[in-house]
């Protein structure tokens, strides 16, 4: 686990961590804020991570929170937002990623340039 105050040795060993897995699911909670650049954001640090991750075709960043999280990471291309941080939405992600539930879904808003409103997924689960 990787926090605001996590220092540089917690993100210099996490490259070697996260190449023990084929691929490394990234869960990062922050609170909305309208077009998000004004708002709180990443720490530099754990954007550089999820991205580089990302480049390796390994990532999977799950926005519980904030939609435009993916300004901050842009090669990475799959991505799941669960808008909110609480136990029960944590639970159906989880359920989600490991096929037993379904995702759906319709965004509400647009993302410029990458997806408009009503851009959407679905995806069945797996028995």
């Amino acid at each position: 686990r990787l926090f605001p105050s996590s220092g540089t040795a917690s993100y210099d060993s996490a490259p070697a961590v996260l190449r023990q897995g084929d691929i490394a699911i990234f869960a990062v909670g922050i609170r909305p804020s309208p077009w998000h650049l004004s708002g709180i954001t990443l720490p530099a640090a754990l954007s550089q991570l999820i991205d580089s991750t990302a480049a390796a075709g390994r990532a999977v960043l799950v926005s519980e929170g904030t939609p435009y999280m993916i300004y901050e990471t842009p090669r990475v291309t799959s991505y799941l937002l669960a808008w909110s941080t609480d136990p029960v939405t944590e639970r159906a992600v989880g359920r989600a990623l490991s096929g037993v539930a379904p995702i759906t879904g319709r965004l509400p808003i647009s993302i410029p340039p990458r997806y408009t409103r009503g851009w959407g997924v679905q995806r069945r689960h797996f028995p």
